[in-house]
């Protein structure tokens, strides 16, 4: 009987911590009461099994709990000891496969990418229910160009050699920092795609949309431009690509200008090119203005609601996408 009120109450607690429900307080009393199991009177374990179960049948209706217990708890003890002072950052696609209404823990979550990744705190930081950290990398990536267009305006103009290299520097930094979060928004929207379609996926498309060759166990790099052409072609079931150079303005001048400052920075070196007396990548790597950061930065926002029309998605779906305000900043609401 003892153990079997061991084994409910390990359902009970893991639950609570996969919800996002556990709190300081509430795992200290998790513990003191698991401990206090072995001092119970054996003429009260009936009732607290009976008690207890219904307050799991209870929470399990509420949220929605379609796995196994066992695997409810091996989770749940996973993310209890996934290191101390770390939050464990679950997927939205696992979640999906233990819970049916999640959304009863965070209201947003029906409207998340299943990519995202749910900080679950086991009670190490939470004082209050009701709060998670949300982990996006395209997000995050997206606040970092947010982050050096604000910090090249708070700089603004002076020659002072110490500010003018500072500024070149935020310069190229803002324009890898663009082409750095569209690839990642990109391969966010093949990685949805293939986890919510993964049946209907040709295995041609497979190969593109991971970049992961099955039968030869290789990896099958995809470049940037090709991403641009064949995602959206492949996710929105078009017959040729939709978004081309000669039809979007915006991916034009990524690829026949900024990708230029971009190959320079990231790719850099003094060779001269085949055709050229002078090396080119130096040349575009010095040459670099703010105005060339500028138009980068007005390109990938651009091209980001582009490719949202284009799938026919609602702007809104990306709750961390935020336009430029009237004085050309990025409101600290990006950062929230």
């Amino acid at each position: 009987m003892r153990h079997k009120l061991r084994d409910l109450w390990d359902v009970y607690e893991s639950i609570y911590v996969l919800i996002n429900a556990t709190t300081i307080d509430i795992r200290d009393g998790f513990i003191q009461s698991r401990a206090n199991i072995a001092d119970i009177d054996a003429g009260l374990l009936e009732n607290l099994i009976v008690e207890l179960g219904k307050k799991l049948d209870d929470l399990k209706q509420r949220y929605g709990v379609i796995a196994q217990d066992e695997v409810i708890v091996t989770i749940g003890n996973m993310v209890k000891h996934s290191g101390e002072g770390r939050l464990a950052l679950m997927p939205k696609y696992i979640i999906e496969q233990l819970f049916t209404n999640y959304q009863a823990a965070l209201k947003k979550f029906n409207m998340l990418s299943p990519h995202v990744r749910i900080g679950i705190d086991p009670g190490i930081y939470r004082a209050t229910q009701g709060t998670a950290e949300l982990y996006l990398t395209e997000a995050a990536l997206f606040e970092d160009l947010c982050s050096l267009n604000n910090l090249i305006l708070d700089l603004g103009p002076s020659n002072e050699k110490v500010d003018v290299k500072r500024h070149d520097a935020l310069i190229r930094s803002l324009i890898e920092a663009c082409f750095r979060y569209l690839e990642a928004f990109l391969n966010g929207l093949a990685f949805d795609f293939n986890v919510r379609e993964y049946d209907k996926i040709s295995g041609k498309d497979r190969v593109v949309l991971t970049e992961w060759n099955n039968e030869n166990k290789r990896t099958k790099y995809i470049s940037f431009r090709d991403k641009i052409l064949k995602y959206p072609k492949i996710i929105g079931g078009f017959s040729e690509p939709p978004i081309l150079e000669s039809n979007c303005p915006s991916l034009k001048y990524l690829m026949d200008k900024s990708k230029i400052f971009r190959d320079a920075i990231v790719h850099a070196s003094p060779f001269l090119e085949p055709w050229d007396v002078a090396p080119e990548k130096e040349r575009a790597f010095y040459s670099v203005s703010i105005n060339d950061a500028t138009k980068t930065l007005e390109a990938t926002l651009d091209l980001t609601e582009v490719i949202q029309k284009t799938l026919g998605r609602p702007l809104e779906e990306l709750w961390w996408f935020c336009k430029l305000d009237c004085d050309d900043r990025f409101p600290n609401k990006v950062f929230d």
